[in-house]
This record gives C-alpha cells, structure tokens and sequence, in this order.
C-alpha cells in the first residue's frame, strides 16, 4: 500500500499539470523517476501497469483532446474567451514537455512528445489566426480593448511562452494575412481621405503588433514572420507618408491658384496627421505639416511689400512712362485673391486671416493717397500746364481710372475723382467757348496776339482730348464740332459775299 501510495503521488504530480497544478521541476523529475523505477519492482507490489507509458500515453491524449476542441472554435468574442481557455490548458501541457524533454529526456519518448507540443501549438496559433482576420476590426473585448489587438497580443504571449524551437512559421500565416489586411486599409485610407481616423489606428496596431512580435519571434525559423509583420507596417507608413507630403505640395499649388476650400482641406489632413499619428510621421515630414499653416502668408507678403513699395513711388512719380500697367493688373488680382482667401472660412483654422484683412486695409489705405495724389495734381494744372506736360497728365488720368475699376477703390476716391471729372470739362468748356467766340468774332477786346494764344491753346486741348481716358474726358468730338462750326461760318460768309451785287 505504501509502494502504490507513492505511485499515485507521483501520477497525481505528473498529471495534476494539464489540470494547472505545476510542481517544481525538481519534484516532477523526481515523480517521473520513480514511475519509471515501478517497472523493476515486483508486480505483485505495484501490479501490472506500465505507469511511466500511462502517463505519457494520457499526456498525449490531452493534446489531442485540444486540438479537437480547438477546431470547433468560433470566430466571435465567445471563441476567443474560449481559446483563451484552451491556450491556458496547451500551456500546461507543454510545460509538461518542457519538464520531460529537459528534467528526463531518457525517460520520454522525445519525438513523440516534441511532435505533438509542435501541432498543438500550431493548431492554437492558427485558430487565433483565423479568428483575428474573420474579425471586422471594431469588435471591443472586455475594458474597452479592441478584441483584435487583445487576441493578437493572446498570441504573441503564447508563442513567447512556447519552449520549443520547433514552431512552423505557417502558424502565424493568417497573422501575416491580418497584418497585410491592415496595411491594405491604410493604403487605401491613405490616397482617399487623410482625414480618416483609421489611419492613425491601424498604423499604431500594426507598429504595436510589429514590436511585440519582433521580441517575440527570435528563432531562426520565425524570424522571417517577423520582418514580414515589421515590412507591413513599414510598407504602411511609407504610403501614408508619401501622401502627406504629396498632401503639403498640393496644398500648396492649391493656394498659389487661388483654390482655397482644396487648400483648407488638404491642411486639415496635415493638422490630423499630426494631432493623430505624429509617431508614425518620418522625421523631415511632421516639420513641414506644422509649418504648412505658415505657407500663405510666405506666399503672400512678397506680392503684398512690393505694391506698398509701389503705390509709395508713385507718391513723387512723374508720370513719364506707363511701368505703372503690370503693377496695377497685379494689384487687382492680389486683391481679388485676398477677397476669396477671406472668403474662405476653412482657410482661418490654420492661418491668422486678420493678417490678410490688415494687407487689404493697409492697400485700400495706400491707394487712396494715390489716387488723391495724382487728383490734386491734374486739378491744380492750368490749361498751359496740361498741354505742356499732355504725356504724363495722360498717364496720370489712365493710373486713376485702371484703379478704379476695384469697386472698393472707387468707392474710397469718387470724390475726387469727380473733382477730376469737373476740372478736366471746365477745361474743355472754356477752350469750346474761345474757339467759338473767336469764330464768331464775340471775343472779349484783347490783343491780337493774345487772342491768337488763346484760341491755339483751346484748338491744341480740344485737340489733345480724345487722347485722354473718355471715362475721365467722354466721348464728345468737341474738336469736330468746332471744325464743323467754322465751316457752317465760311460758307454763310461765301453765300453772303456771294449774293452782293455786282
């Protein structure tokens, strides 16, 4: 009875491991001994049965009541709380052959066991394989966890855990397949909306998941699963990078052609990359997204200095060429372009447009005394001064009326731009009614010489005005009338002359 109590012992010790029950090893070395020293005691003491081949024999038939229920596994969160289970009980027993293998090699028949330790382990990682890509990537497991990255970490854990060397790679296939699921995801996200918040979620599964299988998978055989999962990742990353800084040139050119709601929207994406995934970001890219906000006002300020520069010229301009024309055409087209920026609300999440409003205020403002400058100067010319200085008073007239086609401008200067308007037909008025009254011989009394000044003065500006902007002079052929008014006079003169009698 003692003998047989120490054989029950010693069976309870060895197979109290598939029920959780683990002994030093010492001690299960020790209990496997003593099984294998039964079968050299007499038989009438501890019986017929071969202990040590039983116990083997129920070590196996464990496994493979694992494998069985392994395979009847379903792929929801109930199959995965149940391949927890079961990944507990393979656990046990491969501690049982880790023990056997290492504390009693002689004893065990090492092939049998290492073969059966080898498929038991493949059948558990390859059914969490298969449960991890059946999965939609939304299921939540308990606390709030992602039930894929659980039940992947499940499996990182178990393979850490398994003592062999003999693992084959093929397990873990459809955790690669996953894997490049995932990668495929965020390329697809990547070159359709960089918005998306899957991005930043799988990027940051696939780095986890990279990182835990490459502390994982150290052996010559898995090493190659784990470069695959890490070149999935990488693969993942480099697209999404490529298009972000694809995104930060579009948004770019975007701006630089006025296309302010695409611009917004591709630094929107800048603005989430960053918030969202700024680890996954290459080290020269995140720079460029933080400083894409910045872009605008460098593209605008050179534009902006060089029409202050310009309307602060044209303060002492003389009016002696037309270098004016490109200046104004780009400063109705960088104010058109400031009124669409301002437009733009999207565009003032990331560039301060009260900088914008200010450039616009400050332009209007410059305009203005421009415009005012060269008003003050064509009023104050007398009708010998315009004459004399015709080219540049024609310049002059051309430089108002081009800026005045801004709405806003024209606004800002109608009032002395109408004292324009009435200086130049006060002018034109007076030079009409000298031509005439000299025709007519209803000149005030004056010398000769003066009257002939007078009336070569008037002939020369009603000449001169059709040259003249017609918004500023209109359009009356003042001259043409006073031509046609002379000939009306000769030929009542020649009628006259001709009906005196001879």
């Amino acid at each position: 009875d003692a003998v047989m109590q120490h054989v029950q012992t010693s069976r309870d010790c060895v197979l109290g491991i598939f029920q959780g029950n683990v002994p030093l090893e010492s001690e299960f070395s020790l209990a496997m001994k003593f099984l294998y020293a039964t079968a050299s005691l007499p038989q009438d003491i501890v019986g017929t049965q071969a202990h040590l081949e039983e116990v083997h024999s129920e070590g196996l038939q464990h496994a493979s009541m694992l494998e069985n229920q392994t395979a009847v596994i379903t792929s929801n969160s109930a199959g995965c709380r149940q391949l927890k289970l079961l990944m507990a009980s393979g656990a046990n027993y491969l501690t049982y052959a880790e023990f056997s293998v290492n504390s009693v090699p002689d004893l065990v028949p090492q092939k049998a066991v290492l073969e059966a330790s080898c498929i038991l382990a493949s059948k558990l990682v390859g059914k969490g394989g298969q449960i991890l890509c059946d999965l939609k990537g939304h299921e939540m497991y308990e606390g709030g966890v992602k039930l894929d990255m659980w039940l992947v970490s499940l499996i990182a854990q178990f393979i850490h855990d398994y003592p062999f060397a003999n693992i084959a790679p093929s397990c873990l296939d459809h955790v690669r397949k996953w894997k490049s699921r995932l990668c495929t995801e965020v390329q697809n996200a990547a070159s359709e909306d960089l918005c998306s918040d899957l991005i930043g979620e799988r990027l940051q599964q696939m780095s986890v998941v990279a990182g835990m299988f490459n502390d994982v998978l150290t052996d010559v055989p898995l090493s190659s699963v784990a470069a695959d999962l890490q070149s999935a990742y990488t693969e993942a990353r480099k697209a999404v990078n490529e298009q972000l800084d694809r995104c930060v040139s579009l948004a770019q050119a975007d701006f630089d052609e006025c296309q302010f709601a695409q611009c917004a929207s591709r630094m929107d994406a800048a603005t989430h990359a960053c918030k969202h995934y700024p680890l996954h970001l290459n080290t020269g890219l995140r720079p460029k997204l933080e400083r894409l906000g910045d872009y605008p006002l460098q593209a605008m300020q050179p534009r902006f200095d060089r029409l202050t520069q310009f309307f602060g010229a044209q303060m002492d301009w003389d009016g002696c060429s037309d270098a004016w024309v490109p200046e104004v055409e780009q400063f109705h087209e960088f104010w058109q372009t400031l009124d669409c920026l301002l437009k733009e609300e999207g565009m003032g999440r990331h560039t301060p447009l009260q900088t914008f409003e200010n450039m616009q205020k400050t332009l209007a403002e410059m305009c203005q005394k421009c415009c005012e400058s060269q008003q003050a100067l064509i009023c104050s010319m007398s009708r010998r001064q315009l004459l004399e200085a015709l080219a540049s008073t024609e310049q002059r007239m051309a430089l108002l009326v081009a800026l005045r086609t801004n709405s806003t401008i024209a606004q800002l200067t109608s009032e002395k731009y109408d004292c324009v308007v009435r200086c130049m037909a006060q002018h034109v008025q007076t030079s009409c009614a000298c031509a005439v009254a000299v025709l007519r011989g209803e000149s005030s009394p004056a010398s000769k010489e003066t009257l002939d000044h007078d009336w070569a003065e008037s002939m020369q500006l009603l000449h001169a005005a059709p040259a003249l902007p017609p918004a500023i002079m209109g359009t009356c052929p003042h001259f043409e009338e006073v031509q046609t008014e002379a000939q009306h006079l000769a030929q009542a003169v020649m009628e006259q002359v001709a009906a005196v009698p001879t």
